[in-house]
C-alpha cells in the first residue's frame, strides 16, 4: 500500500530528474518553484504592501472611531433616558403623595363632619 503512494517513491530517489523521467514529479522541484514564485514578490513588494496596508488600517481606524462614537452616543442616550425615567418617577411619586394627602384630608373632613353631626345628635337627645 505504501508503494502505491507516489510521494514515497520520490523520497526514495535522490535525484528529482530521475523521478521526472519516470513520470513522477519530484517534490523538491515543486517546492523550489513555489518558493521562488512566493519569495520574489515578498522582497519586491514590501514597499507595495506598506502602501496597501495603510488604507486598510485607515479604514479600520475609521470604522473603530465610528463605532466608538456610536457607543458614546448610545451611552449618553441611555444616561439621559435614565435621568428622564427618574424624574418621571419622582413626579409620579409626588403626584401619588399629593393624591394620598388629598384623600387623607377628605377622610379627616368626613370624620370631623361625622363627629359634628354625632355631637349635634347628642345635644338634641
Amino acid at each position: 500500500m505504501l508503494l502505491h503512494n507516489p510521494d514515497i517513491r520520490v523520497r526514495r530517489w535522490s535525484n528529482s530528474e530521475e523521478a521526472t523521467e519516470l513520470g513522477v514529479e519530484g517534490r523538491r522541484g515543486k517546492d523550489d518553484e513555489e518558493n521562488a514564485s512566493v519569495g520574489a514578490p515578498e522582497t519586491r513588494g514590501d514597499e507595495g504592501r506598506e502602501s496597501e496596508t495603510l488604507p486598510q488600517e485607515e479604514t479600520l481606524q475609521k470604522v473603530w472611531t465610528q463605532s466608538n462614537k456610536t457607543r458614546r452616543r448610545q451611552a449618553k442616550n441611555r444616561e439621559e433616558e435614565k435621568k428622564k425615567t427618574l424624574l418621571n418617577q419622582k413626579k409620579k411619586n409626588g403626584k401619588v403623595k399629593k393624591e394620598e394627602e388629598k384623600k387623607e384630608k377628605r377622610r379627616d373632613i368626613e370624620q370631623k363632619g361625622e363627629q359634628k353631626s354625632f355631637n349635634r345628635l347628642n345635644q338634641y337627645m
